[in-house]
């Protein structure tokens, strides 16, 4: 049997150790630099998330707002449309009263007319009662 020496042993272990290990710093190399890559990705993933959460709570608080609002422009339309229904009310009251005074005026015209010709009547009764005196007394 053909044995390598010590010698022999070292550099054929050097040959194929070597080239092995500057294959494996290579590879270890470019890994550490797809790990920084990584790295600097995770990092900025994890900003962008905080931003996102940032603007999502920004958002949260926006909507709030927008929510309140629209609940205060809502009750505002309720006290409108309450309003609104007073004042239908109110012109409503108006309109009877304004029929009312229009019913009392007529009846006022009638009256007013009625005591006209009753004073026509009675001058006219007047004035035959003193016609009828000075005949009686001529």
């Amino acid at each position: 049997m053909n044995h390598p020496t010590a010698k022999q042993q070292l550099i054929g272990e050097r040959k194929v150790t070597f080239p092995n290990l500057f294959r494996m710093e290579k590879h270890t190399g470019h890994m550490e630099k797809h790990t920084d890559n990584l790295d600097e990705a995770t990092y900025n993933l994890e900003k962008y998330t905080d931003d996102l959460d940032e603007s999502a709570y920004n958002m949260e608080i926006v909507t709030g707002q927008l929510d309140s609002s629209a609940y205060g422009i809502d009750n505002s339309a309720h006290e409108l449309d309450s309003f609104a229904y007073e004042l239908d009310n109110s012109t409503d009251e108006l309109d009877n009263s304004t029929d009312e005074l229009e019913n009392y005026r007529g009846q006022m015209d009638k009256h007013w007319r009625d005591m006209v010709a009753l004073r026509r009547k009675t001058g006219r009764d007047r004035g035959q009662m003193e016609m009828r005196r000075k005949l009686m007394d001529s």
